[in-house]
């Protein structure tokens, strides 16, 4: 049972992620900065989270969140970031991380607006620009692409 629902799971996300590379919702916007999926998992593997070059903020809501997560994540629950509450929530990272010279890995499920809106509050509140990154294409993209390096709720 527990494998037919993870195969489940699987294929929806597959289904959306073809469906947003065939819209071209997967571009780059401009004056963002992005880390794709291979060059995040090499710096987990490198140990840049765990050696304070990196620190990882998600917006997964908690039911995007039970789809499956990066466990080095910092899960703030903010999205969908409309009203000044949502954005409260990212405060506790921010506070975190704004003294330190760490990157900024911004993840949302599927590396749109969810991370585009933390980038520029981020920036709003004196965060250099420079250190942010999005994932590119978002959690859903890194599930399916190292479904290893993701832990996935019972």
């Amino acid at each position: 049972m527990k494998n037919h629902k993870a195969a489940g799971i699987f294929f929806v996300m597959l289904a959306l992620f073809l469906m947003m590379a065939g819209t071209g919702l997967c571009e780059e916007k401009e004056g963002y900065n992005y880390i794709s999926v291979e060059e995040f998992k090499s710096r987990l593997d490198a140990g840049d989270h765990e050696n304070g070059k990196m620190a990882i903020v998600t917006t997964q809501t908690e039911e995007e969140y039970a789809t499956g997560y990066i466990e080095a994540a910092y899960p703030t629950f903010a999205r969908p970031l409309i009203f000044p509450w949502h954005y409260s929530k990212l405060d506790p990272f921010m506070e975190m991380v704004k003294d330190t010279d760490e990157d900024i890995i911004i993840i949302c499920p599927r590396g749109h607006s969810g991370a585009e809106r933390p980038f520029d509050y981020f920036e709003k509140n004196g965060i250099a620009k420079e250190r942010m990154l999005l994932l590119k294409d978002g959690q859903e993209a890194f599930n399916m692409a190292y479904p290893d390096y993701v832990t996935y709720p019972n």
